[in-house]
């Protein structure tokens, strides 16, 4: 029995020696294409299924065994580099040899882009100005609350907080309290409001562990997108279930009472993918607020703002051609503060949900989806005052790409049904609108390197009728590194439901009611906008944006503001103003040496005319000139760090120049008013470590490290220093 166990041992050994002998293999290395050398920590999967193959060793290389003859498609996947696919043909025996040069995600002329065109384009050949956020870059900003203070050092962008779920993002100046003139995107289901069209920053339902890359587009994108594409477009990517395989499980402490902590679980079965993801956060707010405010008792009360939130996503894969998506979820929050030109509130409760579907088949897009938000009250600190609204939106967007041999058409159309009910307060009765819109872009190439854009929109409002929005530019590359654009485009934003409908009475002060009501008369804000641009790549390790450009507004909407002194109830909006702006945003990033880089953005702009306001109440209800609402010059710069052994930092800093905003104030009389935000600078710093596979990471962070207590917006809390520590977990 001793020797017939010994012999069938020998036989096992015998046949796994031949089989590791007959069976293929794939190794290779990984290097940094901008500086060639080897890149630890680099994850190999196998295609289609993502199933993990291989980590590249210290030295770069990697190894995968024991396959069987066929043909492979490998994905080289590390963070903050572009991710890269190869296409291999094993035998029974031998090696194969497959080396990878990656190259970082910011210095990538490949880098993919959706948002500038409604269709996938390289960055270098996108026909606006575009700057992208990765992954890495989300995931390194753990002192964030929001997706909003992700974006403080887009070059550009104009960054203004009030409080932790108030925040004020546009592009290129004239911001204000309620900003309805960026469209914010994820997915391409549509985050502005109806009634007011303002971006909710705490009610987006999914993680910043879910975000593939952010694409942001400055300047005019109504030709493709409407109304709240004025000054620009912020489109969020989320990544693929089949990407977040397995379980993620994040948790941050700090300051100020800050709490938040997330998790995500996604797996695959064959042609099925899910998501399922959820979320809480609070803190204790800065809420030491200026008092500047007009209405005795109209301002924030210091509660504790929360939020809860929850996701859900599947895909199937039909086929190779056709995708199915559906997707779902809701956020709840409590005591969102909230900032105005006339006075300031809280949002005590808010619950908004969503549903989504979208259908893809080759070039051709079919989405539908469903917005609902349900604000309990709207209360004022120190009086009674309640506002119940609800808000419903159905939309309907249909898409179809063709290819016409040299040239490139996207045609689209879009329906939207939107029903507003503030249960009599603001408005007399529930508002019902639909609106349409329908959409086309042409790309031709004119020779191989310079390519002329068409693009227009035409959209129906049912109280201010058609607008049209035309765009035309030149695109012309060289080298495949180097592009430059010319474009002029115009572009519009409606009034908004408050503006056009409101209906209802205040006590302004005891015993005196002051009514405030819509103006059905209004005419869109108006915006032509002619921009030159160059983005350039030098030798891997150098990128420059520039961008210069010139807008001509006309016909602002007021804050309210009294229209006619004989009638105490005439506090409306008017259209007013008409200015010439001219800016110039400057983008420099520099790759130093392998792990470390630093960026700097520069922002300036300035107008043709300075608002001028009057002591006498009689002129105040004139047209005036408006204000940018924005520094003139802004800067920042970033200094990033990564060692092999995966330890990274950064130091970042922001200088905002003193400006004026214009603010709305009652003593002695209503009338409209400069209030002036002083300069400010404010450094941040992080640290932290990440596991060569990025299984785990852990960090700390400090916002406004000098403490330097500053206001970003009248009316909003002073900014004190933060410190966030913060992991994250993949298993």
């Amino acid at each position: 029995m001793k020797y017939f166990k010994m012999i069938i041992i020998g036989v096992a050994a015998l046949f796994l020696s031949i089989s590791a002998l007959i069976a293929g293999e794939i190794q290779g290395t990984i290097f940094d294409a901008s500086t060639r050398q080897p890149l630890r920590g680099v994850n190999i999967f196998m295609l289609p299924d993502r199933v993990k193959a291989a980590t590249s060793d210290e030295r770069g290389e990697y190894r995968i065994t024991s396959l069987s003859a066929g043909s492979y498609q490998l994905m080289a996947s590390y963070i903050g580099y572009n991710i890269q696919t190869r296409e291999i043909e094993v035998a029974d025996v031998g090696v194969v040899k497959q080396n990878f040069e990656i190259i970082l995600s910011a210095l990538d002329v490949e880098t993919p882009v959706v948002a500038a065109s409604k269709r996938e384009q390289t960055l270098i050949e996108a026909p606006s100005s575009v700057s992208v956020l990765f992954s890495q870059d989300v995931a390194e900003a753990d002192e964030a609350t929001t997706l909003a203070e992700v974006l403080k050092l887009v070059p550009g962008l104009d960054y203004a907080k009030a409080y932790e779920g108030h925040y004020n993002i546009t592009a290129r100046g004239f911001n204000n309290y309620f900003n309805n003139t960026m469209l914010l995107l994820i997915d391409g289901r549509t985050l502005n409001t109806a009634q007011n069209n303002h971006i909710n920053w705490a009610g987006i339902p999914i993680s910043e562990d879910e975000i593939d890359r952010i694409e942001v587009i400055k300047g005019p994108g109504a030709a493709l997108y409407g109304a709240n594409a004025f000054s620009g477009v912020i489109n969020v990517i989320t990544k693929s279930p089949r990407a977040m395989t397995g379980t993620t499980v994040s948790a941050a402490a700090g300051s100020r009472g800050t709490f938040s902590g997330s998790f995500t679980q996604a797996g695959s079965r064959e042609k099925l993918a899910y998501k399922i993801s959820g979320g809480f956060f609070e803190n204790d707010d800065f809420f030491e607020s200026a008092g500047f405010d007009t209405i005795a008792g109209l301002k924030p009360a210091p509660e504790n703002f929360r939020v809860l939130k929850a996701d859900a996503r599947a895909e199937y894969q039909l086929s190779d051609d056709t995708q199915f998506t559906t997707s779902g979820g809701f956020v709840a929050q409590k005591n969102l503060k909230l900032v105005a030109s006339s006075a300031s509130v809280n949002t005590e409760r808010e619950n908004d949900f969503y549903v989504s579907g979208k259908l893809r088949h080759r070039n051709l897009s079919l989405q539908s989806y469903y917005n609902s938000i349900r604000t309990d009250t709207l209360r004022a600190s120190g009086s009674s005052t309640v506002i119940l609204t609800n808000y419903d939106i159905y939309r309907f967007d249909l898409q179809q790409g063709l290819n016409l041999g040299r040239s490139k058409l996207i045609l689209g159309g879009e329906y939207q049904w939107q029903r507003f009910d503030s249960k009599g307060l603001l408005f007399p009765a529930p508002v019902v609108q639909n609106l349409f819109g329908l959409y086309g872009q042409l790309e031709t190439r004119l020779r191989s390197n310079f390519s002329l854009i068409l693009a227009g929109r035409v959209d129906h409002h049912p109280t201010v009728g058609f607008q049209v929005s035309p765009k035309v530019g030149l695109i012309y590359t060289l080298f495949n590194v180097h592009s430059f654009r010319l474009t002029a485009n115009q572009a519009y934003v409606n009034p908004v439901l408050v503006e056009l409908f409101t209906d209802f009475s205040i006590e302004f002060i005891p015993g005196l009611f002051i009514g405030l009501r819509g103006n059905r008369n209004l005419e869109p804000r108006k915006i032509t906008a002619l921009e030159l641009g160059y983005q350039g790549f030098l030798q891997k390790k150098f990128k420059i944006n520039l961008d210069i450009y010139q807008q001509e507004l006309k016909d602002f909407i007021s804050p309210p503001r009294v229209v006619n002194r004989s009638d105490p109830n005439a506090v409306s909006f008017v259209n007013f103003g008409q200015v010439r702006a001219t800016g110039v945003d400057l983008g420099l990033l520099y790759l130093i040496r392998r792990g470390l880089s630093l960026s700097f953005n520069l922002s300036a702009i300035g107008t043709d005319k300075s608002p001028v306001f009057s002591n006498n109440p009689d002129e105040n209800t004139i047209n005036k000139v408006p204000t940018l609402n924005a520094p003139k010059h802004k800067l920042s710069s970033v200094l990033r760090y990564e060692t092999r052994n995966g330890f990274y930092g950064s130091v970042a800093a922001r200088f905002v120049e003193k400006h004026d905003w214009t603010l709305e104030v009652a003593d002695p009389f209503p009338r409209t008013i400069l209030k002036e935000i002083k300069s400010y600078f404010v450094p941040d710093l992080a640290a932290g470590y990440r596991a060569p596979n990025d299984d785990f990471r852990i960090s700390v962070t400090a916002s406004n490290l000098f403490d330097k207590k500053h206001q970003e917006i009248p009316r909003g809390g002073f900014i004190r220093r933060k410190i966030i520590g913060s992991f994250t977990t993949h298993f």
